[in-house]
């Protein structure tokens, strides 16, 4: 039996809350509030997402049987196994069949026989239909039917794990909202066989953002598994006597410069260093021959970690970085300056470093191409820009109507990439289009114009108020995300609340969701999403949640033509005592809406109680911070009683990014 979930639209509600979420100009108290208007233009990307399905006259599951067999390969990687298992719960949570299983040893296609072949088994190989790997990503879907079997691989093998999920939403309706909500058909006794023939392609290549409480599973089945630092080869300050990375010495993927070149390990090179602050110089001073000597020693340590790091052992990693220091600006001297002069932007000096760098990484990377243990094929090479480098040497040539490198030598060879971080570029609360924005697609652009590719690094929290709302919807929605996958992005990540635990508040959680559906798809609709995540996440309370989404949003939306974008929003003037009682009594109504479960489903209704008062929690905390003198002792004291009791139920432990252990587990008690 299919769950159907009643999805309630409020008329005022679609008003407000319109793509590209504009958000109306209204008057309130003799303020205006300020709109946030629609795109000037629009990317036209389109990716590549077929799913096209037949149906046909046999069946997958007839009187709550099957006559189906999972095929796998005998020996499986731990992705792989994790894929074999996702099917088997999830075919089972929709049919209560445990589907049979067997391994591919001996078998080859037979028009007759009821397969289902899961990654690139022996039984697909001898198909003889084409996977054409070389044309798809990684994490590419392909689902294939022919004659009675059912073909589940992808371009690698997370490609087949994601085969996985999108068979079980094609078949069975399913849907991952969040850690503990899913939606599936159930009891499912009759479903006929499709004729698959599917391609499903992420619109961004990799994908991954940073919530402590995101469970593996959680992270697999919204297809963001791996943080960044997965993809990256860790470079270690030392090395030992074979060559290899010392792994007892620090192991980092980003603001690494210092584990490539210790200052201490190389006095006898100072040309190396920047002539002030914690910063490599990437002209040596100017010495040319200081210069190839550094470049040598920068891959003399991705070799060893290439050794260290093997392939059977850590396929993913197929990138490494050479970073600068966190919060350090660029050397200075001469022979910076005259980079500076000749080509226009900072950033010159460490892509042409990085170019003559990768040079002798390449040369490695040749000399070893029959290792299969060392070797990595399509390996990137990354650079930060940051601070001082984040701006690129291009310029807007009329004559092509395009931005191009301010000199050919400045574009990046073939591997080199620039991990292009936004700090103080975008306004991830405005719209990718809004007038101060301008600066940030412009930069996207011009790297783009001297690379073929870029990696991102965006924001979408305030990292000194986790607990505050934080309105990145503006930024990204399907429109957001489209223009970023236009811009040939080869991995996406999102920086949010890294050290949050338990669950996020203020919708955080349902901006999880919609990144990892619209990085995957830029085609879906938004509303749509927000929607189906209301309605699963809230059930009957839905409409009461999304007029709480709504609300928040106008409210900082005013809050933002005050105070501009800042992280100081913990201030008393920017939050009314009765804006924040409105927000906790709709949660407290919302909390009506489910109670019927209370009896019912215990188990629903403590699932749907967490969900609320998750989004409670904010204006809970922010009464008790910055209001609290417009409560009667007796009602401040039932506020702090269940707002300790709330806090410690959901097992949140931070109010910001840095801060010291235990800080807001121990203010709880202290209530």
């Amino acid at each position: 039996m299919k769950k159907i979930l009643k999805r309630v639209i409020c008329a005022v509600l679609a008003a407000l809350i319109v793509l590209p979420f504009a958000v109306a100009c209204n008057k309130k108290g003799g303020e205006s509030l300020i709109t946030i208007p629609a795109p000037e233009e629009k990317s036209n990307y389109v990716g590549v997402h077929d799913f096209t399905m037949t149906e046909t006259a046999d069946y997958l599951v007839k009187d709550g049987k099957t006559d189906y067999v999972l095929i796998t390969k005998s020996k499986l990687t731990p992705i792989e196994q994790t894929a074999k298992e996702e099917f088997l719960n999830l075919f089972q949570a929709a049919t209560n069949i445990r589907i049979q299983t067997k391994t591919d040893e001996g078998l080859v296609h037979d028009a007759n026989a009821k397969y289902i072949s899961l990654g690139e088994t022996a039984l697909l190989k001898s198909s003889g239909l084409p996977l054409n790997k070389s044309e798809l990503s990684d994490d590419c879907v392909r689902i294939v039917t022919k004659d009675k079997t059912v073909y589940l691989s992808g371009g690698g093998q997370y490609g087949t794990l994601y085969s996985v999920y999108d068979f079980m939403q094609l078949t069975f309706n399913y849907e991952q909202y969040f850690v503990d909500c899913m939606e599936m058909d159930t009891n499912v006794k009759e479903k006929k066989l499709y004729n698959y023939n599917v391609t499903d392609i992420p619109d961004m290549n990799r994908r991954s953002t940073g919530y402590a409480f995101m469970t593996q599973e959680f992270k697999n089945r919204m297809r963001i598994p791996l943080y960044s630092g997965n993809y990256f080869l860790p470079i270690h300050e030392k090395m030992t006597a074979d060559g290899k990375a010392d792994r007892s010495s620090t192991g980092m993927t980003a603001h690494n410069s210092n584990e490539y070149l210790p200052r201490e390990d190389y006095a006898d090179h100072s040309k190396w260093f920047g002539d002030s602050g914690d910063v490599l110089c990437y002209t040596a001073h100017g010495d040319e021959q200081e210069l190839e000597l550094m470049a040598q020693e920068c891959a003399k340590k991705v070799a060893a970690s290439l050794m260290t790091y093997t392939t059977d052992l850590y396929p993913n990693m197929n990138a490494v970085s050479l970073t600068v220091e966190d919060n350090n600006d660029s050397c200075a001297c001469e022979a910076c300056t005259r980079c500076l002069e000749k080509y226009g932007t900072k950033s010159a000096s460490i892509i042409l470093f990085m170019n003559k760098f990768n040079g002798y990484v390449r040369q490695w990377l040749e000399e070893n191409k029959d290792n299969e243990l060392y070797y990595r094929e399509n390996f990137d090479i990354l650079f930060f820009a940051y601070n001082s480098f984040s701006l690129a040497p291009a310029s807007w040539d009329e004559e092509q109507g395009k931005y191009v490198a301010n000199a050919p030598e400045l574009m990046l060879d073939e591997g080199v990439y620039v991990w292009l971080a936004m700090m103080n570029i975008m306004e991830e609360e405005l719209n990718i289009y809004h007038a101060k924005n301008d600066r940030a697609r412009e930069q996207i652009e011009k790297w783009g114009a001297v690379s073929d590719g870029l990696w991102l690094w965006t924001y979408s929290t305030n990292f000194s108020a986790y607990l505050y709302f934080h309105d990145a919807f503006s930024m990204y929605n399907a429109e957001g995300y489209r223009y970023l996958a236009d811009h040939n992005v080869r991995y996406y990540y999102q920086n949010a609340q890294s050290y949050q635990t338990g669950t996020a508040t203020a919708f955080h959680n349902m901006s999880i969701y919609l990144q990892t559906k619209l990085t995957w798809n830029t085609s879906l609709d938004t509303e749509t999403l927000i929607d189906n995540y209301m309605n699963a996440m809230f059930k009957e309370a839905a409409p009461i949640m999304k007029q709480l989404f709504t609300s928040m949003r106008l409210h900082n939306t005013q809050l933002k033509t005050k105070i501009e974008y800042s992280n100081s929003i913990e201030n008393a003037s920017y939050f009314p005592y009765n804006t924040l009682k409105e927000w906790m009594d709709m949660c407290d109504k919302a909390l009506e809406k489910v109670s019927v479960y209370e009896t019912r489903d215990p188990e629903l209704y403590a699932m749907l109680k967490n969900h609320i008062e998750a989004e409670w929690v904010y204006p809970a905390y922010a009464t008790l911070q910055l209001r609290d003198d417009y409560l009667l002792a007796n009602d401040l004291t039932l506020l702090k009683q269940r707002f300790r009791e709330v806090v410690l139920r959901l097992g949140i432990t931070r109010t910001k990014e840095i801060e010291a252990e235990g800080v807001l587990t121990n203010y709880v008690n202290s209530l």
